[in-house]
C-alpha cells in the first residue's frame, strides 16, 4: 500500500495534536480550593462544600456543610444539625458531635438518630436503656456503673445498658428511656457500658478515597453530570498511561518519517524530482525525524523556582503550554535559552526526551546543532 506525501505530512501533525490534548486532559483540571470555617482548622474540599463558599460544582450533591456561630462546620441530618469534628477523606469517613452541649447521649435521648435519605451511613444502631442512679448505687450493688459524665451530677449518675441484656434496673436506679444509639463497639463490665463520645459516619459515593490516597484531587469529570475523576496525580509528574502514550506516539512518528524518506528517495530515483528538490526534501525530512535530547543537555537549560508571590519571568505567561495548568508558588520551571520559552520542568523534560523542538515555536534548540 502506497501513502501519498500529503498524508505522510498530515498524519504526524494530527497524532501530535491528539497526544497533547490527551496529556493536558489526563494531567490536571481546575480544582476548587480547600475552604474552612473561620478558626475551625478542618479542611473542607470535594465531595464536601461549604455553602456560600465556591461554586455549586465544588461539592457533590448532599455533601453541603455550613458554619455556625462557633465556627464549627455543620452537617444537617434528619435528626438535626451536628458539628463535624474531623474528616478523613482517604477513608471516606467523618466524625460528628452535638455542636452546643457536646453531649451526644443527652441529645439522642431527646430524638432518635437517623441518616435516612442522606448520602451517609452509620455503622451500628443499638437500643440502649439509660438509667438514673443515686450517687452511691455503685457501692450498694454488684453493678460497676460507668457514668456518662456529661449527663451525671454530684448526687446522681447516668449510665446506659444495651436493651438486649437489660432485665430490671439495679437497686437505687430508675429507667430514663430506651433509644437507638450509634456505636461502633461496646463492651460490658457487669452493668457498665462504654459509649463513644462522637458518631462516625461514612459514604460510598462518590468514590474519592483511592484518589486521595494517591495524592490526587477528586472532582467532577465534566461541567455537567455526576461522573468523577482523579486529577493532578504525582504533583505534575506524568501518569504511567501518559508515559506509554509518549513512547507510542514517538514510535509512530518515527515510522511515518521513515516511510516518507523512502517515498521521496523512490521519486528521486525515478526522475519525478530534480536533484535540488530531492535534496530539499531530504533536508526537511531529516529535520522532522530528529529524536529527543540527551538528559545532560536538557539539564543544562536554566531552571527557575516560582516564588511565594507567584512572580513569573513573564507576567502574562502564567500557564504551562504543555499541561495547560497555571504556575503555582514553589514550582520549578525550565527555560529553552534560544527562544526564552519556559514550561513546567517536568513537562518540558519529558517533551525534549522525545522531541528536540520547542513546543511553542517549533525551533530546534541551538545546542542540538552541535551534535549533528
Amino acid at each position: 500500500m502506497v501513502f501519498s506525501e500529503n498524508y505522510i505530512i498530515i498524519i504526524p501533525h494530527f497524532l501530535l495534536f491528539f497526544f497533547l490534548a490527551f496529556i493536558s486532559r489526563s494531567r490536571s483540571a481546575e480544582i476548587c480550593p480547600e475552604t474552612t470555617c473561620p478558626s475551625s482548622g478542618i479542611p473542607v474540599k470535594f465531595p464536601f462544600r461549604l455553602s456560600h463558599y465556591g461554586a455549586v460544582r465544588c461539592g457533590y450533591p448532599g455533601f453541603e456543610l455550613s458554619c455556625n456561630h462557633r465556627s464549627d462546620p455543620i452537617v444537617s441530618l434528619p435528626s438535626g444539625d451536628f458539628a463535624v469534628r474531623s474528616i478523613y477523606y482517604e477513608r471516606q469517613t467523618f466524625w460528628i458531635d452535638d455542636p452546643e452541649t457536646f453531649c451526644l447521649p443527652k441529645r439522642l435521648l431527646q430524638r432518635n438518630f437517623s441518616v435516612s435519605g442522606t448520602s451517609f451511613k452509620v455503622g451500628n444502631l443499638v437500643h440502649f436503656t439509660f438509667l438514673n442512679c443515686s450517687s452511691d448505687a455503685a457501692t450498694t450493688t454488684r453493678a460497676k456503673l460507668m457514668p456518662i459524665s456529661c449527663m451525671s451530677g454530684n448526687n446522681f449518675t447516668v449510665a446506659a445498658i444495651p436493651a438486649e441484656i437489660f432485665t430490671v434496673p439495679p437497686p437505687m436506679c430508675s429507667v430514663i428511656s430506651t433509644v437507638l444509639f450509634p456505636v461502633e463497639e461496646w463492651w460490658l463490665d457487669d452493668w457498665g457500658i462504654y459509649l463513644n463520645a462522637n458518631i462516625e459516619l461514612s459514604w460510598d459515593e462518590p468514590r474519592c478515597g483511592v484518589c486521595e490516597q494517591r495524592g490526587g484531587d477528586c472532582g467532577f469529570k465534566r461541567e455537567s453530570g455526576l461522573q468523577i475523576e482523579c486529577f493532578n496525580l504525582g504533583n505534575h509528574s506524568l501518569p504511567t498511561i501518559s508515559q506509554y502514550a509518549i513512547l507510542t506516539t514517538a514510535a509512530i512518528l518515527g515510522i511515518l518519517c521513515f516511510i516518507r524518506l523512502r517515498y521521496i528517495r523512490r521519486i528521486g530515483a525515478s526522475g519525478g524530482q530534480n536533484n535540488n528538490d530531492l535534496a530539499s526534501a531530504l533536508s526537511d525530512t531529516n529535520q522532522h525525524s530528529i529524536t529527543g535530547l540527551e538528559d545532560p543537555i536538557i539539564e543544562s537549560y536554566p531552571k527557575t523556582l516560582v516564588g511565594e508571590s507567584g512572580r513569573l519571568p513573564k507576567a502574562n505567561d502564567n500557564i504551562c503550554p504543555i499541561c495547560l495548568s497555571e504556575y503555582r508558588p514553589k514550582e520549578t520551571l525550565r527555560t529553552i535559552p534560544e527562544c526564552n520559552h519556559y514550561f513546567h520542568s517536568d513537562c518540558i523534560d519529558e517533551w525534549l526526551r522525545v522531541n528536540a523542538t520547542c513546543p511553542l515555536c517549533r525551533n530546534l534548540p541551538g545546542t542540538l546543532f552541535s551534535q549533528l
